[in-house]
């Protein structure tokens, strides 16, 4: 016979079981002590269990939540990239057309800045400095710089913008 308790093997006419403890002669009617405390046993691993259910749910609902916050962001940055590279490409290209002009209309002029600077002593006399810049009609400029009795000088080619 087993115990309709715990399940376990006991001789037949045994009034108690020697596994569980609990009375095999008890009546039907009657509420054990034992088969109280499983069923609040029971119960409270049903909560427990459905309570891990719940738990399980919410974490996936935050987690698919999190991904698509992260898949919004990310279109908005990859958006807001190409967005920025066009204006930039288009002020870049603005530029260069500026660029353009602006070498085109200086070519063949000569600017010159003059300005008198101290000797490094208090009784010589200053010096004129002379920075000159003319821009020759062949693409290339002269750079021209004085001070006093020196003079430095030599010429450049004009770096064209290339498109």
């Amino acid at each position: 016979m087993k115990c309709p308790y715990c399940q376990a093997q006991i001789e037949n006419g045994e009034d108690f079981c020697k596994e569980c403890g609990q009375s095999l002669t008890a009546s039907k009617n009657v509420t054990n002590v034992s088969d109280i405390y499983w069923s609040k046993v029971r119960e409270e691993q049903r909560k427990r269990g459905d309570h891990y259910t719940q738990l399980q749910k919410n974490e996936r609902e935050n987690n698919n939540r999190t991904k698509k916050v992260r898949l919004t962001i990310l279109a908005i940055v990859v958006v807001a990239t190409a967005v920025l590279a066009m204006l930039i490409g288009s002020v870049n290209k603005t530029n260069q057309e500026k660029l353009k002009i602006a070498a085109s209309s200086i070519k063949g002029m000569t600017f010159s800045d003059v300005k008198d600077v101290a000797p490094p002593t208090i009784f010589g006399s200053y010096h004129p400095e002379i920075l000159t810049l003319k821009f020759n009609s062949d693409g290339t400029v002269d750079y021209k710089y004085s001070i006093g009795d020196y003079t430095h000088g030599t010429s450049y080619e004009i770096v064209s913008v290339k498109e």
